[in-house]
């Protein structure tokens, strides 16, 4: 698990959609989507449902996402 991995993570949470987080960072969607799945796949966890053409924060995803924002934001100020 790496930082960017977090910020691309929370970005997505917020945004609920990769797209957006893809062009924000300059990388295509796909690179997104593999980070946030090897993210899951390291906490052992799945932090988002996905549908055909959707992404949403789960319950667990949710709590996650609220304690990596509080965390980038401390190391950012």
């Amino acid at each position: 698990m790496n930082l960017n991995q977090l910020r691309y993570f929370v970005d997505v949470a917020n945004s609920q959609n990769i797209t957006k987080t893809a062009q924000k960072y300059l990388l295509p969607p796909s690179a997104i989507s593999s980070s946030i799945k090897k993210l899951e796949l390291e906490l052992g966890v799945e932090l988002f449902a996905r549908t055909h053409n959707k992404i949403i924060l789960n319950a667990k995803g949710r709590y996650f996402a609220g304690e990596m924002a509080a965390m980038l934001q401390m190391l950012d100020d």
